[in-house]
């Protein structure tokens, strides 16, 4: 499914593309959005989210400032690529504030380059607790870790994803990845490229999630967590990330997959309902 299909750009210059201009999102970072990325030679300074609800992902040190990069699948739209050992983006403001144990649902397109080191997509950071959108080690296996830390113990486990070998799809080629927490029942579930490994889900101690309480800020590409246990960096690009605090349809999911998927040139699975066109107004 390469970009370029006529009726995939068809529909984006007619106006008939399904975007998630009308969902209410809670983050929306875009890297082919020119008007949210601001970079110099040493890198990315500025990611800003487009829904306008938390400040603006920074990087003050060059050191740690991720580059812009051409995304080859998607015919050479900008995506912003981190180098898996310092490289991140922070807000001062996460998605959750206050309490939080609704629903948290983040869908992403991105590509990683490494197989074998741990590698956190996103994180909120709440004091000395966290929750990481994240994969470990080797492509097959991929987790939220909602892991109470301090600094003098890590005893509790965090739940994580475990699922098939058919996961590497994701290193180097990329993919659209979708992940749900329920806070009031404690389930998670996942998608990959539109299909369900939710089946695979092993939850070591549901009883240990921590809520979210106060939170502390957010992060693109790296942990901000430096006790014990850290979730590591992000090797890889990132194009695009959809948060979504409200319940996820079936509807809502399918048709943010489709988005990502025709935009950034991922395949779905043969089975998804935009495996073979892109989302339209309507659908």
């Amino acid at each position: 499914m390469p970009r370029g299909l006529s009726d995939y750009d068809s529909a984006r210059i007619q106006g008939r593309l399904w975007t998630p201009e009308v969902v209410p999102l809670k983050l929306w970072l875009d890297a082919s959005d020119p008007a949210t990325v601001v970079a110099d030679s040493n890198g990315v300074n500025t990611w800003k989210d487009k829904t306008g609800l938390l400040s603006d992902f920074t990087q003050a040190t060059n050191a740690n400032k991720p580059t812009l990069v051409r995304h080859a699948a998607s015919g050479g739209l900008q995506a912003i690529s981190f180098d898996g050992t310092n490289d991140f983006l922070e807000s001062s403001t996460g998605i959750t504030s206050g309490t939080f144990s609704g629903t948290l649902t983040l869908v992403y397109a991105a590509t990683r380059t490494n197989a074998s080191q741990v590698a956190t997509l996103f994180n909120e950071r709440i004091a000395a607790d966290y929750k990481a959108f994240e994969w470990s080690n080797g492509p097959n296996y991929i987790g939220w870790g909602g892991e109470r830390i301090t600094a003098y113990s890590n005893d509790d486990q965090p739940m994580n994803f475990h699922g098939a070998t058919t996961y590497n799809r994701f290193t180097n080629t990329g993919a659209v990845v979708t992940q749900t927490y329920e806070g009031p029942t404690k389930k998670d579930s996942a998608w990959l490229n539109g299909s369900s490994f939710t089946s695979s889900i092993s939850i070591y101690d549901a009883s240990k999630v921590p809520s979210i309480a106060g939170t502390a800020g957010s992060r693109v590409g790296g942990s901000n967590i430096t006790q014990a246990r850290p979730v590591g960096f992000w090797p890889g690009s990132i194009c695009e990330i959809l948060a979504i605090t409200d319940t996820l349809t079936v509807r809502l999911r399918v048709l943010t997959e489709g988005y990502l998927a025709w935009k950034w040139g991922y395949r779905l699975a043969a089975d998804h309902p935009f495996a073979n066109r892109p989302p339209l107004i309507g659908d």
